[in-house]
């Protein structure tokens, strides 16, 4: 049964878009913080800024997903705006957390530090989320008001920045809770920082890598430390209850899965209709507004192990369904295929193209029997333990050039074990003409695909300028399959492949798309902040 983490908002809570201000003449501030109830409170306001639903389709912007209409971000064409990207929720989560701490050092509760480590935890998780987008920004550290000179500061270094988060989520780590003795299910654990420690530092290790800012090393040793910490704690395991590849992966995302031990971190939604917080359906995926590329099919492999261009398992391109047969149990679980039930009743789905780019409908997160209520109460995994383990194969092999099988089978190795497919090993990648990295980050693709990382990993490999521009690919078109398109209708490759979009429709200049561009509105608020470069 699911024990739920109540979020009250109270009045301390509203806010201001601009940086960290506190709000004048809020009279509660005065009066509230007395008590570890009182920060438990305001603490619980944090935890609606974990990421959730909202994410499904993040990854429309990046080159394996794509929505029912052009993406703006992956086609290049977007352009500054008054409130672009992340930069007021981030800020308010930002104020939110400082002011809890500055409150924490007025009063003394005996467990301050506990309290603490979770505010620094959200303070961090929103400056990730910072300077992913614009790169250096604004370091605010305490409550701002009217009068404070750092409500107008200028931007601090993105490396000083980082250090800061990793700060925090080191004091987080120190301070919190493991996950078995937490008091309230759902709050912030140990293992919580310490993973997305390993999340932030293998982010910022391999962008200073291959955008040579030159503080790798450091890095992506802290990533690998922290994931190794979280294996070793013990806290947390793959789902494996199903007893099956698909199974296993299939249900970890419905209500089966919900809590399990992989779940290390969740936005959580309700219990029932009497909950005001259904926040997805069915029909949202049925409607093609998260689809997969032709890219994304591709890179599953087959059932020995081999990528289908090698394989000679590989069935492909007889009919739709030909080309899911002797493939990783992960694509029969992500993508819809004709019989498989979305919409219950026993309405099987039939291959549509109706509202969709690339024909090629997602399945994962599902739930058959929602398909009527379009309401949905399945938690989202925002940190998760295979992620955990696919950060210490990157981060090892990228500080080493190299990966050994024991370090293998302690990360890779467990996921494939899930889904019972074949061991990555050094002997096998040599024997087929493989490259380890390149089968590392296909292990990555395949396994968070639809969780919102592969915008994010391309920006950091520094591969967005190749792989951005490309034209975009979907379906292949069968005679019969499709019983809702004329295929004359259709923009169509020479073997009936669906062009999602063409490379014509598509840019990515490496002189500015690896940031966004700062809110116009806050570049009028501050004069002393600058405009990322080519977005003047």
């Amino acid at each position: 049964m699911k024990k739920y983490l109540i979020l009250s908002l109270v009045a301390l809570m509203s806010f201001s878009c601009d940086l960290d201000r506190y709000p004048e003449g809020d009279l509660s501030d005065a009066v509230f913080w007395k008590t570890e109830g009182d920060f438990t409170q305001a603490l619980n306001a944090l935890y609606t800024s974990i990421p959730g639903w909202g994410r499904f389709d993040d990854d429309n912007m990046s080159d394996i997903q794509v929505g029912n209409s052009a993406n703006s971000i992956s086609e290049g064409s977007y352009q500054p705006s008054s409130s672009f990207g992340p930069w007021n929720g981030a800020y308010a989560t930002i104020r939110r957390a400082n002011n809890i701490i500055t409150k924490l050092g007025e009063v003394d509760l005996g467990v301050s530090n506990a309290l603490e480590a979770e505010a620094r935890f959200f303070r961090a998780l929103a400056y990730f989320q910072l300077v992913k987008a614009y790169g250096d920004v604004p370091l605010v550290l305490e409550v701002l008001d009217i009068t404070s000179e750092g409500l107008y500061g200028s931007r601090a270094p993105r490396k000083e920045v980082i250090d800061q988060v990793i700060a925090d989520l080191d004091f987080a780590a120190t301070h919190l809770s493991v996950k078995s003795e937490l008091s309230q299910k759902g709050r912030v654990a140990k293992g919580a920082a310490l993973a997305l420690k390993a999340r932030v530092a293998l982010y910022e290790g391999t962008r200073s890598k291959y955008h040579n800012y030159g503080y790798e090393t450091e890095l992506l040793q802290q990533a690998k430390a922290a994931a190794k910490a979280v294996i070793e704690s013990g806290e947390y395991d793959l789902y494996t209850a199903k007893g099956n590849g698909y199974d296993n992966y299939n249900s970890l995302f419905l209500y089966d899965g919900e809590g399990s031990d992989e779940t290390i971190l969740a936005h959580e939604y309700g219990t029932g209709d009497d909950n005001p917080v259904a926040y997805f359906n069915n029909r949202n995926l049925e409607q093609g507004q998260a689809c997969a590329t032709r890219k994304l099919l591709d890179s599953y492999l087959c059932t020995d192990g081999l990528p289908i261009e090698k394989s000679p398992l590989f069935q492909g391109w007889t009919e739709y369904a030909s080309e899911f047969e002797n493939r990783d149990p992960r694509l029969l679980s992500v993508i819809l295929k004709r019989g498989d039930d979305l919409k219950g009743a026993g309405n099987p789905w039939t291959p549509s193209i109706y509202s969709t780019l690339s024909g090629v409908l997602f399945k994962k997160y599902a739930y058959a029997a929602e398909w009527e209520t379009q309401k949905s109460y399945i938690d989202w995994m925002f940190i998760r333990y295979a992620e955990v383990l696919l950060v210490y194969a990157e981060a090892t092999y990228e500080l080493d050039g190299q990966i050994s099988d024991a370090d293998l089978n302690i990360s890779i190795n467990k996921l494939r074990d899930r889904v019972e497919m074949p061991h990555l090993t050094n002997a096998f990648v040599q024997t087929n003409g493989l490259d380890m990295l390149e089968e590392i980050r296909r292990e990555r693709r395949c396994e968070l695909v639809m969780e919102g990382f592969r915008y994010d990993d391309i920006m950091r490999w520094k591969i967005a300028e190749d792989v951005m521009p490309e034209t975009v690919y979907g379906a292949r078109l069968f005679a019969g399959e499709y019983e809702d398109v004329n295929p004359e209708s259709l923009n169509l490759t020479a073997d009936s492949i669906i062009i999602a979009q063409p490379a014509s429709k598509r840019t990515f200049d490496p002189a500015k798309h690896y940031l966004w561009p700062l809110p116009i509105s806050q570049l009028g608020l501050n004069e002393n902040l600058t405009q990322n470069p080519g977005w003047d």
